[in-house]
């Protein structure tokens, strides 16, 4: 017992100095220095903040950026503005090219049977436009948690607009629809239908 408790003695003894230089290495703001100039920061950033200010300019000013919209670089333009006002420097964008852009446009939409009905609808970013004037098509349901039996009958969605509906049971895989609703759409037009839309179910 004494030879054990000897050589834990030695060991606790000869690990001491280097337990303390790892100490050293990593000392904190109040041991290094750092302490004010993060309550500085920290104080800043919660007492004077313009996150708000910032959050309206992007939202309301500029509005939706989607990649490749006119509104996208108009936000960068803002960002790289902003950044030099703060005294940042080296601030620049790179600029890169797109093979398509998109930016949303007017929607409308309208059940004429068996009653006149004008609906609130929104376009899904990246979705094609309908032909000048518009289409007149019946409309089928399709339903999202039976994919599979859906996508074995696409022959009769030609012509049609397809509202997507969720109904029965959900399936057990359910997180994985949406990825799969990705080849649903491809299917869509591949069959020929005229649109797809969905309720807020």
């Amino acid at each position: 017992m004494q030879r054990l408790a000897l050589v834990m003695t030695a060991i606790v003894t000869w690990a001491s100095p280097a337990l303390a230089q790892q100490a050293a290495m990593h000392a904190g703001p109040a041991q290094d220095g750092t302490l004010a100039a993060l309550e500085k920061i920290a104080g800043a950033g919660l007492m004077s903040s313009h996150a708000f200010e910032y959050l309206t300019a992007l939202s309301d000013d500029i509005g939706a950026r989607v990649t490749g919209s006119q509104a996208m670089w108009n936000g960068v333009e803002w960002g790289v503005a902003r950044m030099k006002a703060m005294g940042l420097e080296n601030v620049h964008a790179e600029r890169y090219s797109m093979w398509k852009g998109w930016t949303r446009g007017t929607t409308a939409i309208e059940l004429i049977e068996p009653r006149t009905l004008r609906l609130h609808v929104d376009a899904m970013g990246w979705t094609g436009s309908t032909p000048e004037g518009g289409v007149d098509a019946d409309v089928i349901p399709v339903n999202l948690y039976r994919i599979d039996e859906e996508l074995a009958s696409t022959a009769a969605w030609r012509g049609k607009v397809l509202l997507i509906v969720a109904r029965g049971p959900a399936p057990s895989d359910a997180d994985a629809l949406f990825a799969r609703f990705g080849g649903l759409l491809r299917k869509a037009h591949q069959a020929g239908a005229v649109a797809v839309i969905g309720d807020e179910e």
